[in-house]
């Protein structure tokens, strides 16, 4: 088996790559700049048996997008998951974000996604699974978000026509929809980040936040048989913490 994760040295991305891995799988890690982070994820992929691959790379930029696919294509025939972790994440009101940050999310978060199927296509085959990450904030309105939920949003939408797109080739889409989790990321954006995801978890009704660990035990179900005729959806991976008014 073959999975590429991009943005998976870090966070969510990681603990999904660390899930796959396993004796007989490639794990194609892309990640963007810290190579220690990059280290650490391999050395993990390793102790469960799995062959880690590094990919160092802009996944904004789609000529990198194709290359990242080349060298995947240069180990494997087949790509049996793909998962979209890498995020940009300006933060402010959306007339105050420079138009340059917002499009630089919108290349990260939601066009990348495309730039990596369109090249991986040839490696992608029945069975083959196509995810990402999005988040609450691209359906409801989180203070300073707009910059990352506009591109959030595009995201969804164009899983949902891939779904339609690559389903008569046996091909699955699957976007998992998370409430906030303490993330690195998360902590770069947010003031108080500890606090306010111990708050989410006092008010939720499962008693505790979403975690990494969570959104991977979504991924490995959704990529399973057992949700093969499940496709081109968002699934809400929130412990129903968003259902009160």
């Amino acid at each position: 088996m073959t999975i590429l994760v991009t943005g998976g040295t870090k966070g969510i991305g990681r603990a999904i790559a660390e899930r796959f891995a396993a004796p007989g799988v490639r794990v194609f890690v892309g990640y963007a700049s810290d190579d220690d982070a990059a280290r650490q994820t391999a050395a993990a992929i390793e102790r469960k048996g799995g062959e880690p691959y590094l990919l160092k790379h802009d996944v904004g930029d789609p000529e990198e997008c194709r290359r990242l696919v080349d060298i995947v294509g240069n180990h494997a025939s087949v790509l049996n998951q793909l998962v979209h972790c890498a995020v940009a994440a300006p933060w402010g009101g959306l007339l105050d974000v420079p138009d340059d940050e917002v499009m630089r999310s919108v290349r990260v978060n939601a066009l990348a996604v495309l730039d990596v199927v369109r090249a991986a296509r040839p490696l992608l085959t029945r069975g083959s699974v196509i995810a990402a990450i999005s988040s609450r904030g691209s359906s409801m309105v989180v203070p300073g978000y707009g910059p990352v939920a506009i591109a959030k949003a595009l995201m969804e939408a164009s899983m949902r026509y891939l779904a339609v797109e690559l389903g008569p080739a046996g091909i699955r889409t699957h976007v998992v929809e998370v409430t906030a989790v303490l993330t690195d990321t998360y902590r770069a954006i947010v003031p108080d980040a500890e606090r306010k995801i111990a708050q989410i978890g006092v008010n939720s009704p499962a008693g505790r936040p979403v975690t990494a660990d969570d959104v991977a035990d979504a991924l490995e179900w959704l990529a399973s048989d057992g949700a093969q005729m499940i496709s081109g959806r968002t699934i809400v991976l929130d412990g129903a913490a968003n259902l009160r008014v």
